[in-house]
This record gives structure tokens, C-alpha cells and sequence, in this order.
């Protein structure tokens, strides 16, 4: 029904059908809030196309990592009106990049990886499909920007922002409780197998935590990504394909904790958020 233009990139076989709110739930449709530190360009709906359009520049100068906004759809069908909302948080991207050393300039496919610099402009589009609709629009909710301050609410990026950060401390603690039961030689693969158990109970259970389908969504990228790097330990030597057992577990897994904690204590820095000073 509504093909994006703003998608965050994640693994394939974490894509889950979640979201905030969801066409033909008859959600109720706020009244549009202004946030200070964007300044909003254009704002249209095309009955053609039947495309709504927000057009947003960041009026600070520090970069927005995280935006949150809600689509609203018009129609004569009652079943179609509603509204739909996104997170699209970057802070992810950008701490990857100070911890790998990305080369500078280096940027991600999709908004949801990419910040938005000081006077930077930004394109949100949906295009909305179904009978009857005759109207839409988009605006934004939630801002943050990187030196930790917010408008808006902020509820929403930092419950999804404490549920990462709360698997993130899961992995640290099953490698800490393996490297101290001296597994060898089946130390990683203890690893994997209670991450991978995680990994179904959350897909089958997670939304039951706390009811937030994007926190869950968190948290499976987070057990995938560790996953990930465990079963491939070439990811960081220049053999990301291959899959192989290192000659030595317990230094192979000593050193993925040290990166692990070191990301998981900077995405800590950026849980707590305080308002933003008027400009």
C-alpha cells in the first residue's frame, strides 16, 4: 500500500512487518506539533500521484540523529483513514563509523543510516494507495540531535535507544559466562547457540516485553549483528564471508567484548536525552 522513500537498512532475515500504527486501525489523527530546531521547507500532498511530501532542514548547528513522524491518510473509506509513524534513528550508523575509523565523508544507503547536518535538507515521501483517499500529510514528532539534546516528546527514541542498549548488555554477559567456564573447544559455539536461542525467543515472544514493536526490532538487530560477527570472524580481517573457528576462542572472543562494550558504552552517552535550548 505505501511504498517509502525513508527505510532503514537492516539484515534480511530481521525485516519483521512492525511498526507504531498501521492503515485501516481507524488511528486517531493528532494535531501536527511544532518543534523547534527544523525548520519545515514544504509540506503538500499531490492528488495525482496521491503522494504526501515533507521537506525539512535542521535549523541547529549539531547533526539530527534521530527523527521520529507520523503519516496521515484522508479517505472516504473508513478503513483506510489513519495515520502511521516511523522512527528513523542514525545514532547507530554514526558510533559504527567513529569505532571502525570510517574514512571521512563515508556515508550508508537510507536516511535511517545517515544524520542530517546543520542546514541540510531532508525528503520524507509516502505515496498512499486505496480507495477513496483524498488527502494526506506528514509531519515530525520527535528530534534529537547528537549533542544529546531533543524536541518533541522523546518517549520513543529512547525506549528504542534503552532496548538496544539493554541486549547489547545480554551479549556482553553470555561471552563474559562462557569465557569463565573454560568451553574449549566448543566455547564459540556455546556463544552462538544461547544468542541464536535469544534470537527465537524474541522473534516469537519480544513484542510481549513491552509492547513496541520497533524496540523489538531493536533488539533483534542487535542479537543478528553479534550473530553475525561470531559465526564470520573474518569480519574484521578482510574474510567477512567465510565461516571458520578461530585457533584460539577465547582470544578471538576476549576481543570482540572489548569492541562490544566500547560501542555499548558510548550508545549509553546518547540513552538520556534533556530538551533542547530555544535558539
Amino acid at each position: 500500500m505505501i511504498q517509502r522513500t525513508c527505510i532503514s537498512i537492516l539484515l534480511a532475515f530481521l525485516l519483521l512487518p512492525l511498526g507504531s500504527a498501521a492503515w485501516g486501525q481507524n488511528a486517531p489523527i493528532q494535531a501536527r506539533p511544532t518543534i523547534q530546531g527544523i525548520k519545515i521547507v514544504e509540506s503538500s500532498f499531490d492528488p495525482e500521484t496521491k503522494t504526501a511530501r515533507l521537506v525539512f532542514v535542521n535549523a541547529r548547528n549539531t547533526d539530527i540523529t534521530a527523527y521520529h513522524y507520523c503519516s496521515t491518510v484522508l479517505s472516504t473509506s473508513p478503513g483506510i483513514t489513519g495515520e502511521e509513524c516511523q522512527l528513523l534513528d542514525a545514532l547507530r550508523a554514526v558510533l559504527q563509523m567513529r569505532a571502525e575509523k570510517w574514512p571521512p565523508g563515508t556515508s550508508l544507503t537510507g536516511p535511517g543510516q545517515n544524520v542530517v547536518h546543520p542546514g541540510e535538507r531532508r525528503v520524507i515521501e509516502e505515496q498512499i494507495g486505496g480507495k477513496g483517499v483524498y488527502g494526506g500529510s506528514i509531519y515530525i514528532d520527535e528530534v534529537a540531535w547528537l549533542d544529546d539534546t531533543f524536541e518533541g516528546p522523546s518517549q520513543i527514541i529512547i525506549a528504542e535507544r534503552t532496548a538496544e542498549l539493554k541486549e547489547r548488555v545480554f551479549v556482553s554477559n553470555t561471552v563474559k559466562d562462557a569465557l569463565s567456564s573454560h568451553l574449549e573447544p566448543m566455547l564459540m559455539a556455546s556463544v552462538i547457540t544461547t544468542l541464536k536461542t535469544e534470537l527465537q525467543q524474541e522473534r516469537q515472544h519480544g513484542y510481549d516485553k513491552d509492547h513496541c514493536g520497533p524496540c523489538m526490532e531493536k533488539r533483534l538487530t542487535v542479537l543478528g549483528d553479534a550473530i553475525d560477527s561470531l559465526e564470520h570472524p573474518g569480519r574484521y580481517t578482510g574474510r567477512a564471508n567465510e565461516k571458520f573457528v578461530p585457533d584460539n576462542q577465547s582470544e578471538f572472543l576476549t576481543q570482540f567484548l572489548v569492541r562490544h562494550d566500547s560501542f555499548s558504552e558510548e550508545t549509553s552517552k546518547h540513552v538520556s536525552l534533556r530538551k533542547a535550548e530555544k535558539q
